[in-house]
Order: structure tokens, then sequence, then C-alpha cells
């Protein structure tokens, strides 16, 4: 078998094989064989068709039967013969096969990168101070009333920010009611509509600034302009005008640090709270310090090791990136319009993203055979017992979520692997402040 390997990339190579028409005819003989034992033509007898008869009648199934056994055989003897460890077939071509000239074909590969890892020990990282301060533990105690804090209702006094306001509205678009759009839903109008007035959350552009300071039972009249990448393509851009009646409001009241309230979560003290939130800051600062310790020790591997990367891997890490962030992005409200409008900036934020990813996936992996760092099952089952925490699930349920998306037990591995080597790296690594 004649075998040439044509570099065309920094990880795909252009592979051509050439098996020998002596080394083709045992394989057609056999096919042939069984093909003149089984036919069944009138006339004649089952076995006893004439060879040349056969030969004519069948000679397109015979040739397919022999390049479908030839092709898989000489493939892996190629492979072995060169040495070489492809991640995918790229493409498979001029595919030949007579019992004159033999058996010829053409395929292109995506193989394994081969490259220099980077001194990884003693990398260089910075450190932040994990300490509560005050500030810190005030924040905390904020964060923690307004998390049992409820809204009541006031009798008297204008709409504030972060207020709830239950009002009646109608839009005109054009000098029609925007009812008349069936794509407007209820932006068209709505009665008794309870409107969070946070900036995190508007309903309409601008709204929320002109309800701001409105007294219950007030009337406001204002023009909402929709910016011109809106969801709503009728409306992007344009201008609508909206009247809406304020009917009650809503105003969010914090606990107060009360004796009742301390023992309604049953610590004892103001002290015994400061206590507690200051632990709490700790543990997330010490958290947050070895996810930023992790993202350093990757940045550094990204950026001092040179490997070519198979496009093909990247290119399906690509549209992997791709769906789920389009995804998210649907759901968020991007419409069509808005997509297209910033598709190259998507296109190379997430092709970036995806190469990346694959690279630290071989950086990684390339570490651990080196130092000898591995997985256990032990490992996968503390990993998905916390993920089971964080998804509020049974972990066996969580277990068929993951087995039933393709690849998913193998991703969940090649994560904690990856997390494992991070770790590693920052247990060895020079840390300054």
């Amino acid at each position: 078998m004649k075998v040439s390997v044509e570099k065309v990339g920094s990880c795909r190579v252009q592979v051509n094989v050439e098996v020998p028409a002596d080394a083709v005819r045992p394989d057609y003989d056999a096919v042939l064989k069984l093909y003149v034992k089984n036919a069944r033509i009138p006339g004649f007898r089952r076995g006893k068709v004439p060879l040349a008869m056969v030969e004519s009648r069948f000679k397109k199934d015979i040739f397919k039967q022999v390049q479908d056994e030839l092709l898989p055989r000489t493939y892996q003897a190629m492979l072995q013969q060169e040495s070489l460890k492809p991640v995918a077939v790229v493409g498979l071509e001029n595919l030949s096969l007579s019992t004159e000239n033999g058996f010829a074909y053409q395929v292109v590969l995506d193989l394994e990168p081969e490259f220099q890892l980077p001194t990884y020990q003693q990398i260089p990282l910075t450190s932040m101070d994990t300490d509560a301060t005050e500030e810190d533990i005030d924040e905390a105690i904020q964060r923690m009333r307004q998390h049992f804090s409820r809204y009541e209702d006031l009798t008297s006094g204008t709409a504030q920010d972060q207020d709830l306001v239950k009002v009646t509205y109608s839009g005109l678009f054009d000098g029609n009611p925007l009812s008349e759009l069936p794509e407007a839903g209820e932006l068209a109008s709505g009665e008794g509509f309870w409107l969070p007035l946070a900036s995190e959350s508007e309903f309409l552009p601008g709204l929320n600034a002109a309800l701001i300071g409105a007294a219950i039972g007030q009337t406001v009249t204002t023009d909402i302009s929709f910016p011109a990448e809106y969801r709503i393509a009728t409306l992007a851009g344009k201008t609508a005008v909206y009247t809406i009646t304020v009917e009650a409001l809503r105003r969010r009241q914090e606990p107060e640090l009360t004796e009742a309230f301390l023992k309604e979560l049953n610590i004892s003290s103001v002290e015994a709270l400061r206590k507690q939130m200051r632990d709490g800051v700790v543990q997330e600062k010490k958290a947050a310090e070895i996810n930023r310790h992790r993202e350093q020790v990757g940045k550094y591997l990204l950026d001092n090791t040179q490997v070519g990367l198979p496009e093909s891997l990247v290119a399906n890490e690509t549209t992997a990136l791709l769906r789920s962030l389009l995804n998210r992005m649907a759901q968020a409200g991007s419409t069509r319009e808005m997509l297209e409008k910033h598709r190259d900036e998507i296109m190379g934020t997430v092709a970036q993203q995806a190469a990346d990813r694959v690279k630290m996936s071989y950086i990684g992996r390339a570490i651990a055979a080196a130092e000898k760092i591995s997985i256990s099952d032990g490992d996968v089952e503390r990993e998905m017992e916390m993920m089971a925490v964080h998804y509020r699930m049974p972990v066996e349920k969580l277990r068929a979520e993951i087995e039933k998306q393709e690849g998913g037990m193998d991703n969940l591995r090649n994560d904690i692997l990856h997390t494992k080597v991070l770790d590693f790296l920052v247990g060895q690594a020079k840390i300054s402040a």
C-alpha cells in the first residue's frame, strides 16, 4: 500500500492512499464467489449461474461491497503505518476501484496537535485581601434586610424608585390604538397591572422616569420612544403616546434589627449577626479568590503556549457556544434584526472563546498526563452532589439529565479534570500581594 501525506494546515493533512491491484484481487474474488453462490437469475439453479453473467449483472454491487470492506481496513493500516492520530475525518473523496488499477482514495484528517508546554511551576499570581471590612459586613446585613423586606400599601405620597405601582394604561401609535397591532400584545393596554419601578426592570423605555413623583389617582401622559433595536420590529425606532393612571402604590419596607426579628432568624444578638455575616463574607471572598487564581493560571497558560488547533474541533465548539448564546439572547428579547446587526461582533467573540476552550483542553490534558493527575468515580459523584444542591434536584435526576446530553458524562469528567489541573497549578504558584 502506497501512502503520501501532505500537510494542508497546522493540524490538517491530506492523505493519498493507493492499494495495488494484486492486493485488491483477493477481496474482489471473495465477494464475487459469494455472489455466484447466492445469485438468483431465472433459468439457472442457485449457485449454477455462470461467473461472467454474475460479474456483469451485479458489477456495481460487487464493487460497492469490496470498497466497503477495503476502506476501513486500509484506513486503519494507513494510520498505523504513518503513526497518525486523527481527531476527525474532514473529507473523503476521489475514491476509485478496479481490478486493473486497484483501490485509491484521498482523505483529509484533523490530527492531534503536537506542542511544548510552557514552564508551569511557580506561575506568578496576585492575591487580594479576603478579610471582611466593617463596610462589607454592613452591606451584607443590608442585603439580608432587603431579602426579608415586604411591600406595604401606601395611602398617600408619590411614587419613588423601587416602588410597586398599580397602573391602568393604553397606548397610541400614529394616532391609532396600539391594540390594532397584534404584535404589540400587552404593550397595547392593561388594567390593574403592577409595575416595579426598578432600574433593572423597565416595562417600557422611559416609563419608570415618567411615573416617579406621580400620586395615587393621578393620570400621566408621556411619549415612549422605542430604541432602534427594539424586540418588536414594528415599534423599533418609533414613538408611541401612553396614558397611565396610578391606582395604588406599594413600598418595600425592610425589617429593623429588633430582638424579635433576630429571634426569627435564630440569632441571639446584633453582635452575633455581624459575626455570622463576617464569616459569610470571608467565605465568599475566599471562593472568589480561588476562581480568580484559576482564571490567572488559565490566562498564563493560554498566553504562553503555542499550539495549532484542529479546525474541525474549533468549528464544533463554535457552533455549540453560538447556539447557546443565541438561545439566551432570544430569551432576553433580542430580535433577528439585532442579532444580524451585531453578527460580526458576536461571531468574533464566540470564535475566540471556542478556540481558547479547545486550546485549554489540550493544555490541561497534557499537564494532567505529565503530572499523573486523574479523576475517580468518587470525584464525579462529589461533583454531581454539589451540582444537585445548586440546581435543587435529586442526584439521580441530574445524572439522567446529563446522560441525555450528547457527550454529557465525558464533558463533566473533562470539566472536573480541568479544575483539578488548575487547582494543582495554583497550589504550586508563586503568589504575591
